[in-house]
This record gives C-alpha cells, structure tokens and sequence, in this order.
C-alpha cells in the first residue's frame, strides 16, 4: 500500500509540476502579447518655447516598434507621463500631423485634458500626472507616414507638454 500511495504522491506531484509550468507559459506568452501591443516610444521635444513640465515615459498603444502603425478604422491610446513644473487650472490638448512642410490641425472630439484623460485639475506644481487620451482612426485617413505634435497647453495657450514623434497610418 504504502509504494502505491507514494507512487500515486509522486504522480500528483509530476502532474502539479506540469500544470504549474503550463499556467506559467501561458502567464509569460499573455504578458508578451500585452507588452508587444504597446510601446515606451522615444519622441523628440518641441522646438516651441520651453514646456513647462518635465516629460517622462510616453506610451502608445498598439504600438510593438516604431514608427507606431495606426490602423485606419481602429483606435490608439496615447499616455504622457509628466510631472508639472507650475500650478494650472485647465489644460487644452492640441494635435497636429507634419505633411509635407506644413503642421496640419487635428480636430479631437474632446481637447480638454481636464475631463476624462486622467488628469484631475487644477494641476498642481510638482505632481506627477499621466494623460490618456484614445485616439479614433478614421478609415478616411489616407496611408501615409507622419509626424504628430502632441501639445498639452495650460489657460493661456503656453505648453506644459509638446511632443514630437512619427507615426504611420496603414
């Protein structure tokens, strides 16, 4: 009796074992597939006057390399982590694509930071913040590559944040 019991033990455990390891395998191809949908991008800082936050990661999702491929009919998420150098009441989100030599205005549904983007204002001196903002694709795009201009803009039309960075619509 005894060997049958620890044979049987020995089973359970070999059979434990192997649904830990495939539990594990599946937790690690998940996270792969999480993390391969988006992106900690590398931007470049505007030309405009100085910002008046200090920018950390931006993150766009999907996004697994750069430049970002925005499906036309899909959506993208943006996030800007920042850290505010100065106290504001409001914040404006203004985008903009690079076609050709000209900075051409995109219209967003909802510009303001402060209503359902992450950010609770007033901004205050110091904080850390991130902005969210999900970005509809329109299926009318044409497929072209482009430079957006992401600008957080405080109540006087001055930059808290202002990003540069390609993207390319597909």
């Amino acid at each position: 009796r005894f060997c049958k019991i620890g044979f049987k033990q020995k089973q359970l455990e070999e059979e434990t074992n192997i649904n830990i390891m495939m539990k594990t395998q599946l937790l690690i191809g998940f996270a792969l597939v999480v993390v391969s949908q988006c992106m900690i991008i590398k931007y470049k800082k505007c030309s405009s006057p100085a910002s008046s936050a200090v920018v950390g990661d931006v993150v766009i999702s999907p996004c697994d390399n750069q430049p970002c491929q925005f499906i036309r009919g899909g959506n993208a998420n943006i996030q800007i982590h920042f850290q505010a150098k100065k106290d504001n009441s409001n914040i404006t989100t203004i985008v903009k694509g690079k076609i050709g030599p000209l900075w051409v205005p995109f219209p967003l549904s909802q510009p303001d930071g402060c209503l359902n983007d992450g950010i609770i204002c007033p901004v205050k001196t110091d904080q850390q913040y991130v902005y969210s903002y999900d970005l509809p694709i329109s299926k009318s795009y044409p497929a072209i590559s482009v430079v957006v201009s992401w600008e957080l803009q405080d109540e006087n039309g001055n930059d808290l944040v202002c990003i540069q960075f390609p993207i390319k619509l597909v």
